[in-house]
């Protein structure tokens, strides 16, 4: 986050992609960590932004009504379908100022 903070413009802003974001066992989590090591390199945390990877459908298959009762498979391979990354937005202070 450093060299990054030294390439910027005052009033810069720099996206930073998170891909994996769930702790595993007690440790903490890759957001925070990326946050935290913004913050010391100067950089103020901004806004996150969610993206999409694939379309969503037009019809969550577990959300539509099954005359078995059952909703369906929630997870795919024991986990949850992963369908977007987040971009955290970090910015520096024009003119050298905190805002």
């Amino acid at each position: 986050m450093h060299t990054w903070r030294a390439l910027l413009r005052p009033g810069g802003f720099l996206l930073a992609a998170i891909t994996d974001v769930s702790p595993v066992g007690g440790t903490v989590s890759h957001r925070t960590t990326v946050i935290t090591a913004a913050r010391a390199a100067g950089l103020y945390f901004r806004q996150e932004f969610l993206v999409l990877r694939t379309p969503l459908p037009e019809h969550e298959p577990r959300a539509m009504p099954n005359p078995t009762g059952s909703l369906g498979p929630a997870l795919v391979d024991g986990r949850h379908e992963v369908i977007h990354l987040r971009l955290a937005a970090f910015s520096t202070a024009p003119g050298g100022t905190h805002v």
